[in-house]
């Protein structure tokens, strides 16, 4: 990531510039076309769009004619954090000296440390040489240091202008179709702005094809020698003569940096046009970063006005730090959470309750598996979260950020009603309406998905078929709702009694089957004490105490489901008609 951060920005900048890691070695991260044509014009040759990711010490790229030299630079920068001027000899490819001098400075990005150097020929030891390499390097330095683009671009206009004492420094970037727009501007004391007349200007009404031409340069020494069309434009702002530049992003033209000196004509010399040059293309640098910014800036906004009204949940988090990148306005309002302070925080901070790390059903360790690549399918499943209790469809993948980073992009999509009417459609389908305990249909369900986990695991489980005491004389004598709640008093004595994984349903009329995650004796123990408990009390308004009559089997003893009921079923009728015995054992 950091080596495409110092590709975008000096790439296209027309002085060697190198990065290099900050440690002993100083290992390159990053160099510039200049810098490989001015150290190893091989690598051009070789790799046409310089390879930055050339991983070798500094002195294998800047041969030093002084094998100390790497040390001294090294030594200079972790004590004085700068370099200005700093003379050095190289050994060129043809193992000749070159003298250049070299700016340099600390960068850190995020928890990574680098020296940014700046490499100019020192083909002259006058003050003018010096001068120019004094701006330039301001110039870099600002463009890098820089948080507020439109900030910098104006402070390099401003050093610029005032060192080449011109009256006017301005930027035309292009619009769409046939128009441009000055977008920059400084001006010398006493010089008129004419930011605000040039709006609009449509590219017909000049020579502006001559001006971007391909030679990169469009230079007057004396404004009057220009064609008319020309003249009329330039000679009403009291221009005499102009240097205009094109500014490109790699081969597409984006506008031009115009130098007006409305105080005399002049004559541009070579080392000024280059160095306008070189400012130039910093300048690109500068727009195309600010141009990339704004496009971020306006997608996210679009991103935040879609998903704001989006009525379910959304929200991108770091793959990495698990720090939010974005929210919506669902999750804040449904959370109940302020929205300011939460970018920047762990999910689990502001999404769930009483968490002091990631999730246990986080989707990030089963999205890394597939290599975090996007567009590689979509992880769904349900949760309920623990703030406000709702339950969510949620679905996970990883996408490309508006930063270009890769991020966790979740969906999620209220369903507690849905829940709700999911939970009411099971109970009716699975409850008896009576007793409230599971239906016929239910329990032959449980009883499958049991029998068939048998054989794996091999538990302690017995079947009870349960039967009523005089259902019939109860009806008969005190009518059916009597009947009824005596059915139900049975269903509640067995509920109270038998644990959460038990199961219960009711079969028929009186019938109940009981299924318990035990051995037969134990079982006989809980259905004795059901029996008692029904003994306790008295059927209201019949006066009597009930009892029913019970069989119990081994239910893993069975090969089907059918079987062991039929077995139990038979057991209970045994007892039913001689009790002597309650257990009955069928091996």
């Amino acid at each position: 990531m950091n080596e495409f951060i110092f590709n975008s920005m000096f790439k296209d900048t027309n002085i060697p510039v190198i990065v290099c890691e900050a440690g002993d070695e100083m290992i390159v991260s990053f160099a510039n076309r200049e810098a490989y044509l001015l150290l190893n014009p091989s690598i051009i040759l070789e790799k046409p769009d310089a390879d930055s990711s050339l991983k070798v010490p500094l002195r294998q790229l800047m041969r030093f004619q002084n094998e100390r030299e790497q040390d001294h630079i090294r030594q200079t920068l972790e004590h004085a954090g700068s370099l200005s001027q700093y003379p050095l000899k190289l050994i060129s490819p043809e193992e000749r000296v070159i003298s250049v001098k070299i700016a340099a400075n600390i960068a850190c990005l995020g928890e990574s440390k680098y020296i940014i150097i700046y490499v100019f020929y020192d083909d002259s030891d006058c003050d003018s040489s010096n001068k120019y390499n004094d701006i330039l390097a301001y110039v870099l330095n600002t463009s890098y240091h820089s948080t507020d683009i439109n900030q910098a671009v104006q402070m390099i206009l401003s050093r610029v202008g005032e060192y080449i004492d011109v009256s006017r420094v301005y930027i035309f970037e292009d619009l769409f179709n046939s128009y441009t727009r000055n977008t920059y501007e400084w001006c010398a004391p006493g010089v008129e702005p004419a930011i605000q007349d040039l709006q609009n200007l449509c590219k017909d009404d000049y020579s502006y094809d001559i001006i971007v031409n391909p030679s990169g340069l469009y230079v007057s020494d004396d404004v009057s020698t220009l064609t008319e069309k020309d003249r009329a434009i330039l000679e009403p702002q009291g221009i005499k003569a102009l240097a205009i530049l094109p500014l490109f992003q790699h081969d597409t033209l984006i506008g031009f940096i115009g130098y007006d000196d409305c105080m005399k004509t002049r004559r541009w010399s070579y080392r000024e046009l280059m160095f306008l040059k070189g400012v130039g293309s910093v300048i690109s640098s500068l727009i195309i970063r600010r141009n990339e910014e704004t496009e971020i800036i306006r997608s996210y906004e679009v991103l935040q006005t879609i998903s704001d009204n989006i009525d379910s949940i959304i929200f991108v988090n770091d793959l990495e730090t698990f720090e939010l990148k974005f929210v919506n306005r669902t999750l804040t309002d449904q959370l109940g959470i302020e929205s300011d302070g939460v970018l920047g925080r762990k999910c689990w901070e502001v999404l769930q309750k009483g968490m002091d790390g990631p999730c246990p059903f986080c989707s990030i360790p089963k999205l890394k598996c597939s290599g975090f690549a996007p567009n590689k399918g979509v992880l769904e499943y349900e949760h309920q979260n623990t703030i406000n209790g709702n339950w969510y469809w949620v679905k996970d993948s990883v996408i490309r950020w508006v930063d270009g980073t890769l991020a966790h992009f979740e969906v999620a999509i209220d369903i507690t009603l849905r829940k709700k009417c999911e939970e009411q459609l099971h109970y009716f389908a699975s409850t008896d309406a009576l007793t409230g305990v599971s239906n016929r249909e239910w329990g032959i369900k449980i009883l499958q998905k049991t029998h068939g986990s048998l054989q794996m695991t091999k538990p302690a489980v017995s079947l009870c078929f349960i039967d009523l005491d005089g259902l019939k004389s109860i009806n008969d004598i005190f009518g059916h709702a009597a009947g009824d709640e005596a059915i139900n008093s049975v269903a509640r004595a067995i509920s109270k009694r038998i644990r959460k994984d038990d199961m219960v349903c009711r079969w028929g009329g009186d019938e109940f089957l009981v299924l318990l995650g035990c051995g037969v004796m134990d079982a006989d123990a809980i259905i004795c004490n059901i029996q008692e408990d029904l003994k306790a009390k008295v059927l209201e308004g019949t006066g009597s105490a009930l009892s029913f009559s019970y069989g119990i089997v081994d239910f893993t003893m069975f090969d089907s489901v059918d079987a062991a009921i039929a077995a139990a079923d038979s057991f209970m009728y045994y007892n039913k008609n001689s009790k002597p015995s309650r257990i009955k054992d069928i091996r």
